[in-house]
């Protein structure tokens, strides 16, 4: 890796807005793909080879999150960032909200409440990792497009999809 100004950095960066509606717009699968980018940031930045990719670590996100939301923190820590949210915490709410927003008995008003919840929750971390990538002097190489990564996506969605129509269709009135 080379070391150019941070400004080669720019395009890696998500603003809170484009992060929100990029989530909504794309019922939380963009999480999915900013994880990805996360992880490869945190990987090459701490010059690390894992056994699994940084693919796969984004699309199991809530599960990695405990790993992945305390690294973004501890990276823009060492840049100066002085955000004080506990990213463990955060990592814990998220897989929490994920596991009530997804369950087949929850009813339809918790899985609306906890999807807000799912994304309010990344946004400290999105903050720090911004944050690492304003003020990092490290030029990352993070490729535009993963093909297994989108694949899972387009699954996840059309199994997300399929779970919600399935959910409207056993929770109709009855006759």
């Amino acid at each position: 890796m080379t070391t150019p100004s941070s400004t080669d950095n720019k395009r890696l960066i998500v603003s809170l807005p484009k992060f929100v509606g990029l989530s909504l717009v794309t019922f939380g699968s963009y999480q999915l793909y900013w994880a990805w980018r996360a992880w490869e940031i945190v990987r090459q930045s701490k010059h690390e080879k894992y056994r699994v990719t940084p693919s796969v670590r984004g699309f199991f996100l809530p599960y990695s999150a405990f790993r992945l939301l305390p690294q973004l923190k501890e990276l823009a820590d060492a840049k100066g960032y002085r955000g004080n949210v506990g990213m463990n915490t955060l990592a814990a709410i998220y897989l929490i909200a994920n596991l009530t927003g997804y369950s087949v008995v929850a009813p339809m008003w918790l899985g609306g409440i906890s999807a807000l919840v799912i994304l309010f929750v990344l946004l400290p971390a999105v903050n720090a990792y911004n944050y690492y990538l304003a003020h990092t002097k490290t030029k990352f190489v993070v490729p535009r497009t993963n093909p297994p990564l989108i694949i899972a996506i387009i699954l996840w969605g059309v199994i997300t999809l399929g779970f919600g129509l399935w959910l409207m269709s056993n929770t109709s009135a009855p006759h």
